[in-house]
This record gives structure tokens, sequence and C-alpha cells, in this order.
């Protein structure tokens, strides 16, 4: 019994104690960290599956037959039989001498635009 009372019994049981509360709040904050980082981990894993799914619905939209020839039309300028393909050119983009150009001449009145449009 008067092991229980001594001060160095005492002093032994209080710094096991301090020891046991430590290590037991930093394994709490260790556990609280990966508890975040397990829930951004399985935040990033859904948009991966969401982004999976999508890529597979766009894997079968290219393998069909409609996908291929949409993509002939489209790109290549192929043309269904008895269709006949118009290519159009390029719009060009005026530079500033030529429209300063532009402005400098004098429109031509109608019945000159005609006269031109027809001989």
């Amino acid at each position: 019994m008067q092991v229980f009372r001594s001060t160095l019994f005492r002093f032994g049981v209080i710094l096991v104690s301090l020891t046991t509360i430590v290590t037991v709040a930093f394994s709490l904050v260790d556990l609280w960290r990966r508890k975040d980082t397990v829930h951004s981990r399985k935040d990033v894993l859904s948009g991966l599956e969401a982004e999976n799914i999508r890529l597979k619905k766009q894997l079968e939209e290219a393998q069909s037959p409609d996908f291929v020839e949409r993509q002939a039309r489209d790109k290549l300028g192929f043309a269904r039989e008895g269709e006949t393909v118009v290519l159009l050119p390029k719009p060009t983009i005026a530079t500033e001498s030529e429209i300063g150009e532009e402005k400098e001449e004098t429109p031509l009145p109608s019945w000159k635009k005609w006269w031109k449009l027809f001989f």
C-alpha cells in the first residue's frame, strides 16, 4: 500500500497517462487527416468514373456507321450517290490598306453596275 502512495509511483502513473493521452490525440489527428484524404480521393474517383462513362458513350457513337458517314461527309467532302458537293471559297479578311482603298473609290451608279453585270 505504501507503494501506491509514494511520489515516484504517482509521477510514473501521471507520465504514463500523459504519454497515452498524447499518443491517442496524435492518432485521432492522423485518422482525421486520412479521412479527409479518403473523401477527396472518392470525389476524384467519382469524377473519373463519370468521365469514363462519357468516353465509353463517345466510343460507341464513334463506332456507329452514322458517325463514320457524318465524318466522311463533313471532313472529307464525300457525298452519297446523286448528291452534288458544292465548295464555297473561304472569305478573305481585308487589310487596312484595302479598306482605305475601297473608301477612296467613288461608288458606281446602279445603272453602271447592271451594265457591268450583263455586258
